[in-house]
Parts: structure tokens; C-alpha cells; sequence
């Protein structure tokens, strides 16, 4: 029976329990930094806030210094984010230490390479173009019901139903604006 520890997207299991140890950590940062950058060079490694992300990088940390590879810590931060800073940093890989949705005492590590997975810059504008104008759009719902329930509760007829309208047009065309604006200043590939 052969061992595998790499499923669809990683190492992941259950803190504690082999494969998710520490010595596990440390021998797969060194077998990686071997693989990865034979000839030294630079890892970038981020986190989730999940407790055991700071055990764990530590450990890859101490694999990868032993390989002989700098490492930069980023703290918690999203896969994307990695992958931006990784190619940023002209890292020759990054490291991502999450199990995304699974339970919390879970934990996983993903390996990519900075220059062939994917472009960090698409999202960066896929989250300024559908993430930020969701800021708006939560509250949307709130400025339609407010109205409905203010008028209800006093008996008065609403007021202002245009500028209302119109108001709402403009945050939609500022969410675009604001994509347009971070979209400038981060360049196209």
C-alpha cells in the first residue's frame, strides 16, 4: 500500500493526526524547497486565522530556511492574495496554509507556483469589480425597506421617491467607477 498525502488541492487533515503534524511540516517544506527551488530563491507563505496556521508555519518556515530558501510571512491572508504577493515578490513559489471549509480543527497545505498558476492581477479585479460594489449592494434591501416601514409606522406618505431612484443609480455607477479607478492603478498584464 502506497502512502499519498496530496488530495485535489493539497495536504489537509485533522491537526495532530498524521499527515497534519509538525515533523510532517518541516520534512515537506524541505522536500518541496528541493523541488521547487533547487538553486534557493523565495517562498511566500499565508494563513487563515485558524490556531494551528501558526503552528504550522513556523514548521514550514524551519523546512524551508534548513533548504536554504527565504521565506516571507504575510500573516492571514486569502489564496489570491498570496498568489498577488507570490508574483509580486518574484517568489519562486507560495504556500497556503488552509482548509477552507472545513471544520476548524482541520488544517491543509497548498503548494503553486507564483509564475504558472493563474494571474494574481485577474483577481484583484475580480474582487474589486464583484466584491467591492457588494458593500453597496447589502445595503440596497435596507434602503428600500426603511422607507416602506417609516411610512407604514407614521402614516405619512413617502417622500423623496426620485432622489431615492436616482441615488440608488449612482452607487451603481460609482461601484463601476471604483473598480475602473483599481483597475488603473494595478496595471493590466
Amino acid at each position: 500500500m502506497t502512502r499519498r498525502y496530496f488530495g485535489t488541492d493539497g495536504i489537509r487533515g485533522r491537526v495532530g493526526i498524521a499527515p497534519m503534524t509538525v515533523d510532517f511540516a518541516v520534512r515537506l517544506a524541505s522536500a518541496a524547497a528541493r523541488v521547487l527551488a533547487p538553486n534557493g530563491g523565495s517562498v511566500l507563505i499565508g494563513k487563515d486565522t485558524r490556531l494551528s496556521g501558526y503552528l504550522f508555519e513556523s514548521a514550514l518556515e524551519a523546512g524551508f530556511v534548513a533548504a536554504g530558501v527565504d521565506v516571507y510571512l504575510t500573516g492571514p491572508l486569502p489564496t489570491p492574495g498570496v498568489a498577488f504577493m507570490a508574483h509580486r515578490f518574484d517568489c519562486n513559489f507560495g504556500v497556503v496554509i488552509s482548509a477552507s471549509h472545513n471544520l476548524f480543527e482541520d488544517n491543509g497545505i497548498k503548494f503553486f507556483d507564483a509564475a504558472g498558476g493563474g494571474d494574481p492581477i485577474m483577481f484583484q479585479h475580480l474582487f474589486w469589480f464583484f466584491g467591492h460594489p457588494e458593500v453597496y449592494i447589502l445595503l440596497l434591501p435596507v434602503w428600500g425597506f426603511i422607507p416602506q416601514i417609516l411610512e407604514t409606522f407614521s402614516r405619512k406618505p413617502m417622500y423623496g421617491y426620485k432622489a431615492q431612484v436616482y441615488s440608488l443609480w449612482a452607487i451603481g455607477a460609482l461601484a463601476v467607477v471604483v473598480w475602473a479607478h483599481h483597475f488603473f492603478t494595478a496595471g493590466m498584464p
